[in-house]
């Protein structure tokens, strides 16, 4: 049983790009982790400002669709937000790399 297809794809892809099994492992699980302090994140915000004003009231039974759904959106938005902030950062991240390696190559 594969957990994410999507993942097991973009492991393929990488090693079929060259990139050796251990470092595909390595990147993996760097990205696990990052993906881990996201989620605790996410599940803060979602305790913080769903939970427990739902919780002190008593959980009632009326509210309970809405936790739901809120929960469903606030996943949506998070991975969402998520995946945005870090095309952003790595725009930036390669183009700062990028330029250093032309910097480099014209100095010497």
């Amino acid at each position: 049983e594969v957990p994410s297809p999507t993942v097991l794809r973009a492991g393929e892809a990488l090693l079929e790009l060259g990139v050796p099994l251990d470092k595909a492992l390595q990147i993996a699980a760097g990205l696990t982790k990052s993906a881990d302090e996201a989620s605790r994140t996410f599940v803060r915000l979602f305790l913080e400002q769903v939970w427990k004003p739902f919780d002190d009231a008593g959980r009632p039974e009326a509210d309970w669709p809405g936790v739901s759904d809120t929960l469903a959106e606030l996943r949506v938005l998070m991975s969402d937000a998520f995946v945005a902030i870090f095309q952003r950062r790595m725009d930036s991240g390669v183009e700062r790399a990028f330029g250093r390696e032309l910097e480099k190559r014209a100095k010497g």
